[in-house]
């Protein structure tokens, strides 16, 4: 079920989670694609004299993982028009990471619907979150209602 079916849905509907392996190439990649280079982010020894454990995942890359996992649970026509996040603690090389949710708020005027987020690694919530998303007309985000 995506949420352009959103009649069936209501507050409380799980969102199917998505869990991967952070492996340390992926951690660099990552990180480089939203183009941070902080040492922490890329240097375990530089990350230890930072109290880390190792390399962490950025603060870019978390918000764009809650967009990406609204959107692709919301489906087409469906565009971010707000977020929060709150890092408790950082997410690491090494961990399995998985993004949990539910739909916190659906609301039919204007059309939006809000998802919150866990981000759990090792049993721990590491980050938590919202996305907000507004059902808009064509392939603009420009269209969406705001």
């Amino acid at each position: 079920m995506t949420v352009a079916e959103r009649d069936e849905w209501k507050a409380g509907t799980i969102i199917p989670p998505v869990v991967f392996p952070l492996t340390y190439s992926r951690v660099v990649g990552l990180v480089d694609g939203t183009r941070d280079h902080f040492p922490g982010h890329h240097d375990p020894e530089y990350a230890g004299r930072q109290q880390k454990r190792t390399i962490y995942l950025n603060t870019m890359f978390l918000q764009g993982l809650l967009d990406r996992v609204a959107t692709y649970a919301a489906g087409p026509g469906w565009w971010v028009t707000g977020r929060t996040l709150q890092i408790r603690d950082s997410v690491y090389a090494g961990d399995l990471v998985t993004v949990a949710g539910a739909v916190a708020e659906v609301r039919s005027e204007p059309d939006r619907l809000t998802m919150r987020f866990d981000v759990i690694t090792n049993d721990v919530t590491r980050v938590t979150g919202s996305v907000t998303l507004a059902r808009g007309s064509g392939n603009s985000p420009a269209t969406a209602e705001a």
